[in-house]
């Protein structure tokens, strides 16, 4: 019996987590992206969901992306032919359109609602799962003994804490040789490495 009942509270609770507002928002952005990069539907024509316009109001001009939109399929095809990406047949990552509209400061420009809308997508977490645990880390990170660590070097640490993979990847020995041997001061102290 409290088996049946666990399972129905994890199923009650994934089914309201993945019903959330934000999440039909970020899925209806990256929908609209890569539909209209890959001329999939209408999207190009100007048929963007209206309370994804309506949620963005303050940070997107609707009308200029309904035009940039129209316009976005045939600048990607361009750049396509002549970057990295000539090997794509589409695009089904809203970070590699990132990077095609990030091909020059034109390009931007053009299409600056586009990148914004992108942007967006790229930089909200889906969860808060990430946030607390870099809170979690803080309260470990700065102890009694570490009170008077500046802020600086406070996010510097949280941050090599956070990122704990990249940071088990760096070779110590040539971060210790670029310091040592950085002026004649410390190759004297350290030695030559």
């Amino acid at each position: 019996k409290t088996y049946f009942e666990v399972i129905d509270i994890i199923v009650l609770e994934l089914s309201q987590r993945f019903s959330q507002e934000s999440l039909r928002i970020l899925l209806q952005i990256e929908s609209t992206l890569l539909k209209a990069t890959n001329m999939v539907s209408d999207v190009e024509n100007g048929n963007i969901d209206e309370t994804l316009l309506k949620f963005y109001a303050k940070d997107l001009d609707g009308k200029k992306l309904l035009r940039q939109i129209a316009m976005l399929p045939d600048l990607v095809n361009e750049i396509k032919k002549t970057s990295p990406y000539d090997h794509l047949k589409s695009v089904t990552n809203v970070r590699v359109l990132a990077d095609i509209l990030k091909t020059s400061p034109l390009t931007l420009a053009m299409f600056s609602e586009v990148h914004k809308l992108a942007r967006i997508f790229l930089t909200i977490p889906v969860t808060t799962a990430t946030a607390e645990r870099s809170f979690s880390a803080l309260r470990r990170l700065k102890t009694y003994l570490h009170s008077t660590m500046t802020q600086e070097k406070l996010n510097n640490v949280v941050l090599l804490h956070c990122h704990k993979e990249k940071t088990d990847a760096i070779d110590l020995h040539l971060v210790m040789k670029d310091f040592a041997t950085a002026n004649e001061h410390r190759k004297e102290f350290f030695g030559i490495y």
